[in-house]
């Protein structure tokens, strides 16, 4: 029985040269999180008051970003909107407005 691997189960013991399939996975899931919108900009921060952003795209324009208290930010040394340092590079996600600026539901980056 060369080459015949033994797998063992909670109720079966079978002989076998092939891999058993693995079962699904029982942990439990981390909470979906839904995002409604796409990548609205892609820049450097050009200036932070604390509630609102201005982002210089990567195509030289600049945009306006708003943030609210529901605002998700994840940067380098920092999870809120005043702690996002100017010249940080940052991708916004959330809601365009008709002005063209953007009402942030996330910001990453560093």
């Amino acid at each position: 029985m060369a080459g015949t691997r033994l797998y063992m189960n909670e109720s079966t013991v079978s002989a076998s040269t092939s891999r058993p399939a693995r079962p699904a996975s029982t942990a439990p899931l981390a909470p979906a999180v839904a995002v409604a919108h796409g990548i609205t900009t892609i820049g450097r921060v050009t200036a932070n008051d604390g509630k609102t952003l201005k982002i210089e795209g990567i195509r030289g324009a600049t945009t306006i970003v708003h943030t609210t208290a529901k605002t998700n930010v994840l940067v380098f040394f920092g999870t809120r909107v005043s702690e996002v340092a100017l010249g940080a590079r940052v991708f916004v996600l959330g809601g365009r407005q008709a002005d063209g600026s953007i009402i942030a539901s996330f910001i990453v980056g560093g």
